[in-house]
């Protein structure tokens, strides 16, 4: 992380407003001593000041000129609506899913972001390198064996879709969001596909079909906190032999809560006792596409143990279903900011 990167770095630019191919207006910063002002720059590393204030910082220079009035563009918003609705033309289309084999896509889980609040946040707020925010499970919608996905979404509200496999599982990790206006019909080629990308030539199955509407997780959409979601599989399945009696054992029967070192959170014991034995990608991880199933579930060593028969230890769907939501979501300790 190079947040400090161009400091030493003299003059600097903001704003670049193209006159031609060759010509540019732009706020200038020539050396530490001098203000922002507005400078015509060319390829050529011309700079002409244009305006220059002693004790204010120009910006965001715009010519003025005589130019036609735009056509209008027709709304495409409704806002007697609550949904929008979201085409996906190709899953398999794009850096998200290269290399996965078509047919492995089963669903897509959808879910929202609730940002933190003002002065709230951090890498251990919510969770263990856990995020920022509080996610929400909207749902699941199918995806037709050609890739393609017809579904709606609740409108004004940032979304991210994961693809699942057989199990449930996801297979690709969206850290990103999207927002669908009321009654708007948004569409993408795929996962993460270049932005020069176009669709192919054929019509996707699932746009021949009315949208899906988004299957429910396990009851009403509400945060997903380690407490309600994760904690009941725990004292059903491992706290007859994790319940802190022996030591070396990780304890998953200590639900009180605990400051983390330095004091910047405080989390359940028995979600600080889980959370080390599965992999997930921080807040300050790799910014770029991640490679398909670098952080699918069965990379964690819980799944792992759990997958041999740890001490015979057999869940049932609902037990798993948790656990891997809970992996996919960035093992997430808390559903709310309070």
């Amino acid at each position: 992380i190079k947040d400090t990167l161009v400091d030493d770095s003299w003059p600097k630019f903001l704003h670049p407003y193209p006159l031609s191919e060759k010509h540019f207006l732009v706020s200038c910063k020539p050396d530490p001593a001098s203000p922002w002002g507005v400078y015509l720059v060319d390829i050529f590393d011309n700079m002409l000041p244009l305006k220059i204030e002693p004790g204010w910082a120009l910006f965001e220079p715009l010519p003025l000129r005589k130019t036609e009035r735009p056509p209008v563009i027709i709304d495409k918003v409704k806002l007697s609506e609550k949904n929008a609705t979201v085409y996906l033309h190709d899953i398999y289309a794009g850096q998200g899913l290269r290399g996965v084999p078509r047919g492995t896509v089963k669903s897509l889980r959808l879910f929202q972001y609730e940002y933190s609040y003002r002065n709230q946040g951090g890498h251990y707020f919510i969770g263990m390198e856990g995020g920022w925010d509080v996610r929400r499970i909207i749902g699941t919608v199918d995806v037709e064996t050609d890739g393609s996905a017809f579904f709606s979404i609740p409108a004004n509200t940032p979304v991210a879709v994961q693809p699942l496999d057989a199990e449930g599982k996801a297979l690709q990790q969206m850290r990103s969001w999207f927002v669908g206006m009321p009654g708007e019909v948004v569409s993408c080629v795929g996962c993460h596909e270049l932005q020069n990308s176009t669709t192919a030539l054929r019509l996707g199955l699932a746009a021949r079909k009315t949208p899906d509407e988004p299957k429910a997780w396990r009851g009403p959409k509400r945060g997903f906190g380690f407490a309600r979601e994760v904690q009941p599989v725990l004292d059903k399945y491992c706290v007859g032999c994790h319940d802190g009696g022996k030591p070396g054992r990780p304890n998953f029967a200590d639900t009180k809560i605990i400051p983390t070192s330095g004091g910047i959170s405080a989390l359940p014991g028995s979600y600080l006792a889980l959370h080390p034995y599965v992999r997930r990608n921080g807040p300050e991880g790799d910014y770029h596409t991640l490679t398909p199933l670098e952080f699918h579930a069965n990379t964690s060593l819980l799944v792992q143990m759990l997958r041999k028969g740890h001490h015979n230890v057999k869940l049932d769907e609902e037990a798993w279903n948790r656990l891997i939501t809970w992996i996919d979501l960035n093992v997430p300790a808390y559903g709310t900011f309070h």
